[in-house]
C-alpha cells in the first residue's frame, strides 16, 4: 500500500521524475509476484507522463513492461517494448540494460524463430559476461535450455557443448 501511494504521488506531482524512478525500479517485484497487470497500468502511466523522452530512465521503464509482459500478457508486447528498449540502451552506452533488452528481445523472439532467440541470447551472454552481471549470465543458460528443450535437442543442454556449434546445428 506505501509503494501504491508513493507511486500515486510521485506520478501525479508536477515533476514526475521520482515517480517514474519508481516505477521503473518495481518491475521485477510486479513480474516475481503476479501483480502483472497492476504493474502494466502503473508503467504505462509513468511512460505517458514523458512520452517522448530518449532518457534512460525511459528505456528502463520500457524495459520494465517488457518483464512484466513475459507473465502477465500481451506476448506481442514484449518484444515491441524490448525493441525500443533496446535503442535507448544503446544510444545511452548502458551495456548492462542492452544485455536485458537483447533478452527480453530474445523471449520474444521463441515464438517464431529459434535461431534468432539463439543468436540473440548469446549476443546478451556475451555482453553480461563482459560487464560481470552473474544474474544475466544465469538467465542466458535457462534460456539456452528452453530454446534446445523446445527443439527436442536435450543432449545439447550440456555447457561443454560450444554454444557457437549449436547455433550452426540449429
Amino acid at each position: 500500500d506505501n509503494l501504491r501511494e508513493a507511486l500515486d504521488w510521485g506520478l501525479a506531482a508536477e515533476n514526475p521524475e521520482r515517480g517514474r524512478r519508481l516505477a521503473a525500479g518495481l518491475a521485477w517485484l510486479w513480474h516475481l509476484h503476479g501483480h502483472g497487470r497492476e504493474g502494466f497500468a502503473i508503467l504505462r502511466r509513468a511512460i505517458s507522463r514523458d512520452p517522448t523522452s530518449r532518457s534512460l530512465l525511459q528505456a528502463r521503464l520500457l524495459t520494465g513492461i517488457a518483464i512484466v509482459a513475459d507473465t502477465a500478457d500481451p506476448l506481442d508486447l514484449e518484444f515491441d517494448v524490448a525493441q525500443r528498449a533496446l535503442e535507448l540502451a544503446v544510444e545511452h552506452g548502458d551495456e548492462q540494460l542492452r544485455s536485458l533488452c537483447l533478452r527480453l528481445t530474445a523471449i520474444g523472439q521463441l515464438y517464431t524463430d529459434f535461431e534468432a532467440a539463439w543468436r540473440l541470447n548469446l549476443e546478451a551472454e556475451q555482453i553480461a559476461q563482459q560487464t560481470a552481471n552473474g544474474r544475466l549470465s544465469d538467465s542466458g543458460r535457462t534460456l539456452r535450455g528452453a530454446i534446445l528443450h523446445l527443439r527436442d535437442r536435450h543432449d545439447d543442454g550440456d555447457d561443454r557443448t560450444p554454444r557457437r556449434q549449436i547455433l550452426l546445428e540449429l
